[in-house]
């Protein structure tokens, strides 16, 4: 097993709205010596060099990974094994890699065996935050606060390295949760990645069949609420679905058939059947916003 190194230097690979915000909270925190921040935008690094977000500015990947002793990779999912792949004989041994990425298996799998053959340690994460928009721009120091971060370490990984990359998650005052890869990735299929595609069509549909002009004038909060989502970075969430097919076509078969189920009600009249199906979802739901607002 590989040793792990104090944890020191921090470098946040990617500064766009999650990357950024966590390298301004992190500062913020004071906990660790220095906060590197890397990208290709120049721009962005002066800004956070300027407004003091980072200690030090890298457009090299390399040279970033080479000082730090934890590095957090905040880039898309589809690039990030490739990523690995291209810069990890320039991870300093015994340095921790770990990602924000919102498909576990695929990172885990294709990185960690290859940072591990490089003398250091990857552990995968996926923090359950963000918002509707993209860019170092929208950044905030409250981007992580309550959120929950799912941590997704091997059997065989340092417990050390676990530990620090859930303190890390810790400083910025998110939950840090143990979950399996595959549970992982279908949980998220379900509570986050459907509802993208869910928000896009009701939008789509919505304006489509009535025209824009009788949708400004007749769709109020409900319909607002909805489709927030929809407008999301596009390209992410192509990526995304790209690398968790699967649990997604699972998730939309499932929607599938309960719209399925409830449009027979419809034609057959079945009132109570559709008033009970309302009467479930409405206590399932105040149930689990109960308990997820216990949280906060």
């Amino acid at each position: 097993m590989n040793k792990t190194r104090k944890i020191e230097n921090i470098a946040i690979i990617g500064l766009g709205m999650l990357g950024g915000s966590l390298a301004k909270t992190l500062k913020e925190s004071l906990h660790y010596k220095r906060i590197f921040g890397c990208t290709r935008k120049e721009k962005v690094l002066r800004t956070a060099l300027e407004n003091n977000v980072i200690d030090e500015a890298f457009s090299d990947p390399a040279a970033a990974l080479a000082k730090a002793d934890l590095s957090v990779i905040c880039i898309p999912v589809t690039t990030t094994v490739d990523f690995v792949k291209k810069y990890a004989s320039h991870i300093k041994p015994g340095a921790i890699i770990t990602d924000i990425g919102s498909v576990k298996s695929l990172i885990v799998e294709g990185c960690r065996p290859i940072v591990t053959e490089n003398k250091g340690h990857f552990v995968g994460a996926h923090p359950m935050a963000g918002k509707e928009f993209a860019g170092y721009n929208h950044s905030c120091t409250d981007m992580y606060e309550g959120a929950i971060v799912f941590l997704t370490p091997h059997k065989n990984d340092s417990p050390v390295a676990t530990e620090e990359v859930r303190k890390m998650w810790k400083i910025v005052k998110a939950e840090p949760v143990i979950i399996e890869l595959d549970k992982h990735d279908k949980t998220v299929a379900y509570t986050s990645q459907l509802i993208q595609l869910l928000s896009s069509a009701v939008a789509l549909t919505g304006i489509n069949k009535i025209g824009h002009k009788d949708c400004v004038l007749a769709a109020a909060g409900g319909f607002k609420d909805m489709t927030r989502v929809a407008s999301s970075n596009v390209d992410m969430w192509d990526q995304i679905f790209q690398s968790n097919k699967d649990a997604n076509i699972e998730a939309i078969d499932s929607i599938i058939d309960t719209v399925t189920k409830l449009r027979t009600m419809f034609v057959e009249e079945k009132w109570s059947e559709i008033h009970a199906f309302l009467e479930s979802a409405k206590t399932k739901h105040d149930r689990w916003l109960h308990d997820w607002q216990k949280r906060f």
